[in-house]
């Protein structure tokens, strides 16, 4: 780091480990003003010549000046810009560094006895979200991963009872070539029931693809315990804007099976509930049934279900009255015949509580099997267990985990995570994992914090802190790359002011 990033440095910190707060300007209109510094370094312990083997301009380089602007009111509307100066040198034409705009939000609503009228422009903000109660048409982690995006959204409330929402974007980091969505949706909701069309129309000119139209339909029905959530959604290409047009086959019906009838281009979802039913004086069961039937040329875009699958998951959850206790068991069935017929079966269960010396302890257990075409089957199961303690400023947890066992993916799991906090804002934290099956692996996580005032933050980290952040530890999906992965050091300073 040169002199004038260390004399850059010094500053921040020295502004944010005071007690400033974000400049705040009252009239005429209200403006505020803040930022954040993060300085971040990031090692590979198999690289070459620690530590000298890391570059400050690389694209894994998290350092950066942010800056944030938000100002208005009520009567205006409230302006959010934030923008970040990188330390990276790759992005300008010749190197040279630069203050990009980051992300924009502007907000204005109107709200009178009976109506409300939201506006939102937005640019790089996950504003996608579709108020669905099953099956939404919109994902907000699909269209994050698209690049950029830039649109406007539209909220109205009328009578307590109708609703609509319209939003328009383009996604993508190139603002003529990105691809452009066009969503809009109308409901109305009564004392007993509600419904609601949406219609959502996918421009992709990048990829050369026929534009995507998605029509989905919700009908809702609920009274006392139980309810009722009913969804159809079909698809469709073409050139412009459309409606699906595929038709249902009443007459392919064939004994239980309701998936033949629908289009080839259709889905269909269901869920019933019946929920805090009365046991016994001990507590609450809800017992829940979810349907769902994914034809083969369905394509929903921008959110990605598994085309050519049928299935179907019941459930039932239980409380506890008097003690903190609660458990569940779920069954699901699914068959999938998009590209071959494979066929899954599963029970799960899990029991939790919580004791009075301030330690909680689960068990949780599993057994499926996945068979196909082919004879062959897959054979899966697991048990979970894990206790933890919290004592004042100590928390620790020791889980232990079988998986597959009796079968040639038999494996063995072991963790354990502890979390200290000392005095003067100092706390130390590890999680530590063993894993056994055709050989022995191992992965560690560190951290030391270490924070002075609210404005500033140090961090000292060893090892890949995604390994094991499921919120059931030994059943994290990243745990299968222990023995591939290559732990890193890190050192962080971040100053807000």
């Amino acid at each position: 780091m040169n002199r004038n990033a260390s004399i850059l440095l010094a500053g921040m910190l020295a502004f944010a480990g005071s007690e400033a707060r974000s400049l705040e300007l009252k009239s005429p209109v209200p403006v505020e003003i803040g930022g954040r510094f993060l300085y971040d370094v990031r090692v590979s312990r198999q690289g070459v010549r620690f530590p000298w083997n890391y570059t400050s301009s690389a694209v894994s380089d998290r350092t950066r000046l942010m800056l944030d602007l938000r100002m208005g009111n009520a009567d205006f509307g409230e302006l959010y810009l934030k923008g970040a100066a990188l330390q990276r040198t790759d992005l300008g034409p010749r190197g040279e560094r630069r203050f990009d705009f980051e992300q924009g939000d502007y907000f204005w609503q109107d709200k009178g006895e009976r109506t409300r009228i939201g506006v939102r422009l937005f640019a790089n903000e996950r504003r996608f979200f579709t108020h669905a109660l099953i099956a939404p048409i919109v994902e907000d982690d699909r269209v994050k991963g698209s690049g950029k995006n830039r649109g406007a959204r539209v909220d109205g409330d009328f009578f307590k009872r109708l609703s609509i929402t319209g939003l328009y974007s383009t996604l993508g980091d190139d603002f003529d070539d990105g691809s452009r969505i066009a969503y809009l949706r109308t409901a109305f909701a009564h004392d007993h029931f509600a419904i609601s069309t949406a219609y959502l129309h996918e421009d992709r000119p990048v990829s050369g693809l026929p534009d995507l139209a998605v029509f989905k339909t919700e009908l809702t029905g609920y009274y006392k315990r139980a309810s009722l959530l009913l969804s159809y959604e079909q698809s469709g290409f073409g050139r412009g804007f459309f409606f699906p047009k595929d038709r249902f086959h009443f007459d392919r019906f064939v004994g239980d099976n309701f998936s033949t009838v629908l289009p080839n281009a259709g889905a269909f979802f269901a869920e019933a509930r019946l929920v805090a039913l009365p046991v016994r004086k001990l507590g609450i069961v809800n017992l829940i049934h979810r349907y769902f039937a994914v034809r083969e040329a369905f394509n929903s875009g921008l959110v990605g279900n598994e085309s050519g699958s049928v299935g179907y998951t019941t459930g039932a959850y239980f409380t506890a009255d008097s003690i903190s206790v609660n458990g569940r068991m779920v069954y699901t069935k699914r068959v999938r015949s998009a590209f071959e017929t494979e066929s899954e079966e599963k029970v799960e269960a899990s029991i939790w509580a919580a004791l009075e010396n301030g330690s909680e302890v689960f068990i949780r257990g599993g057994i499926g099997r996945t068979s196909d075409a082919f004879p062959f089957e897959i054979e899966e199961n697991f048990i979970h267990t894990a206790l933890k303690y919290r004592l004042k400023k100590l928390q620790s947890g020791v889980h232990f985990m079988l998986k597959d066992i009796d079968t040639i993916f038999s494996e063995q799991r072991v963790a354990w995570e502890s979390r200290v906090a000392f005095r003067g804002n100092i706390a130390i934290s590890w999680r530590t994992i063993f894993t056994k099956n055709f050989t022995t692996n191992d992965a560690v996580h560190a951290r030391l914090e270490y924070r002075p005032s609210s404005h500033l933050f140090f961090a000292v980290s060893y090892g890949r802190a995604f390994i094991g952040d499921d919120p059931f530890l030994l059943e994290d999906p990243d745990i299968s790359i222990i023995g591939t992965d290559t732990p890193i050091y890190g050192f962080c300073v971040r100053g807000d002011f």
